[in-house]
């Protein structure tokens, strides 16, 4: 969908009905392919980078009888928790940079007209509908990232911070870093959201 602020195609939240209408694509595209091919039920995971964050997100909160596991980078998230009716546990991985264009301690910014919330609160929030505890454990993983790791809960949630990390991919290749900032190379956010996608196949009812 076109964005009323941004010069590309991007997945639109708001209004509500638009936002029913693109998950509903999704949960009929998902059921199409298992149809035809041969998948894994337990085995459907949703990530996106920076609006796509946000749409995985929804998705989350709306088929999470479908998705196993989410994983987010740079999610430009701007939806109230308040608006996410659904509490089944999904586990997340999420990626943010301190510097990013979506503010990292939460506020304003040109890519949206919607205020973003601090990127640790929007975490704590998803873990909290994990049942995870509010403290997580905190370990350095490179020079410039820490991970948290809420648990031990139902689904795990990571947090990875980036000191310095612009909205950018950890570990791919930069792009317009003069406007979006810096990528770093310490950690591999593909890897790593495999690694966890492949620990957390959706559980049998």
């Amino acid at each position: 969908n076109p964005h009323p602020f941004l010069p590309f195609r991007v997945w639109l939240l708001r209004p509500d009905a638009v936002l029913r209408r693109n998950v509903q694509f999704i949960a009929d595209l998902v059921d199409t392919l298992a149809r035809r091919y041969t998948i894994d039920p337990r085995r459907i995971y949703v990530n996106g980078f920076s609006n796509g964050g946000a749409m995985a997100f929804a998705l989350s909160c709306r088929l999470s009888s479908h998705i196993a596991a989410v994983g987010t980078v740079s999610a430009a998230q701007d939806q109230p928790w308040g608006w996410c009716q659904d509490t089944t546990p999904v586990p997340l991985i999420n990626f943010h940079g301190t510097d990013d264009l979506v503010p990292y301690r939460g506020g304003r910014s040109w890519a949206s007209p919607y205020p973003f919330p601090s990127v640790e609160a929007w975490t704590t929030s998803w873990a909290r509908r994990n049942h995870c505890g509010d403290r997580p454990a905190v370990d350095t993983v490179a020079a410039d990232v820490i991970r948290q790791q809420y648990g031990p809960c139902p689904a795990t949630v990571m947090l990875y911070t980036v000191h310095g990390g612009g909205h950018a991919w950890p570990g791919g290749v930069p792009l317009f870093p003069w406007l979006l900032g810096r990528t770093t190379s310490s950690i591999d956010a593909t890897a790593l959201m495999w690694d966890f996608f492949q620990a957390h196949p959706r559980p049998t009812p």
